[in-house]
């Protein structure tokens, strides 16, 4: 069972000195700790962009959480 869903913006940048090609996942988690550590996938979302070196994309997602989402708990973005 899932929650209702919200919207969550984040930016992709390539800190790299080559241009950046996709497709590459981005994966939405939830983590009861700051480090990531034991963190549970809640969503995920394929990029087709190419990023230049230095560029940066700014996404917009909509993502859920599950039911079982309570207490503090840090939401993150890993590609």
């Amino acid at each position: 069972l899932f929650r209702s869903a919200f919207e969550l913006v984040f930016a992709v940048t390539n800190a790299g000195i080559a241009p950046a090609s996709g497709p590459w996942t981005n994966q939405f988690v939830i983590s009861a700790s700051a480090d990531g550590s034991s963190a549970q996938v809640i969503g995920a979302a394929a990029s087709t962009n190419v990023l230049a070196a230095g560029d940066a994309l700014v996404v917009t997602q909509a993502v859920t959480l599950p039911v079982s989402a309570y207490g503090n708990l840090y939401l993150g973005v890993r590609a």
